[in-house]
């Protein structure tokens, strides 16, 4: 039963993930780097870059030990997910920089998750020789399950564009029912000792999102970008694409137990998430009014 849910169940829900990714893509989406440079690079080095060092610098921290620190360094390393474009247009930011985020940075991510995953795992496991994460192992899965269906749905929206906007979100909703029943089954099977970690991890998971926003605002402000692009690099920071690292920990690495960080962040970050829509659209109110 572990294998069918590992090896089978959740390597599908994460390519129909990426899948309907691709369909909701347009070349139009990648042009926009060069229209909107600046915001691009400060949201795409602070996620790549400056949150896998804030997630190493949480677990130690927090104390956190063997797989519950990687899966932590996990969530730092892993792209904003689809939802973090569904938030900022609730917020009233910049969804089209939303989009060209997601895209690129998860392509990009199939090389940096990797090197910070193998760094987590040579800190905090390297007496364990039955874990390991070889680099061109992990790149090459990574290739056939996130690039290879985001190519093929937006080869998928071009050739059939009514298509695609008619079945898009159901591809998206039968992934996220994938996803969900393999989140559900590995937070049954927990071990007890993780589970009595359970109050530390969450504080940790909880401090490392916080960490990630404030970062999203600091550098967002010190380049100076506009307010509706600043929501779109805060939702990006706090809105993660757990299912890829759910896939690394649980499939390739065979750890359910690494997976419980990413597990954690997903509430914790659309909780995150749905507070700064709020916050926002109580600042704009309060700006008509005056």
């Amino acid at each position: 039963m572990h294998d069918i849910m590992t090896q089978i169940l959740l390597p599908l829900g994460l390519f129909l993930i990426m899948f309907g990714m691709g369909l909701a893509l347009r070349w139009d989406d990648f042009t926009r780097v060069f229209q909107m440079p600046r915001p691009f690079v400060v949201g795409t080095a602070s996620i790549l870059l400056l949150i896998p060092g804030v997630g190493f610098a949480v677990a130690a921290a927090f104390g956190l030990q063997g797989e519950l620190a990687v899966g932590l360094i996990l969530v730092a390393a892993c792209p904003g997910g689809m939802f973090s474009n569904l938030m900022t247009d609730y917020a009233k930011g910049n969804v089209a920089l939303s989009i060209t985020l997601t895209a690129i940075v998860s392509m990009v991510a199939v090389l940096t998750i990797p090197f910070w995953a193998g760094l987590a795992l040579e800190q905090y496991l390297a007496d364990n020789t039955e874990i390991r994460l070889p680099f061109l192992d992990t790149v090459v899965p990574l290739v056939l399950f996130v690039l290879l269906p985001v190519a093929l749905g937006m080869l998928a929206a071009a050739k059939a564009t009514r298509w695609a906007d008619r079945f898009g979100p159901a591809v998206k909703n039968v992934a996220a029912l994938l996803v969900l029943t393999m989140m559900i089954y590995i937070a049954a099977t927990q071990k007890s000792e993780t589970v009595a970690e359970l109050p530390v991890l969450i504080a940790a998971v909880v401090t490392l999102n916080l960490l990630s926003i404030a970062i999203a605002v600091i550098v967002s402000l010190l380049t100076r970008l506009q307010r509706q692009d600043v929501i779109s690099v805060i939702m990006e920071h706090a809105v993660r694409q757990e299912g890829t690292g759910i896939y690394i920990a649980a499939t390739l690495i065979g750890s359910s137990t690494m997976a419980l960080p990413l597990l954690l962040n997903s509430g914790v970050g659309m909780t995150a998430a749905v507070v700064v829509v709020a916050l926002n659209r109580r600042r704009q109110r309060r700006e008509a009014a005056a």
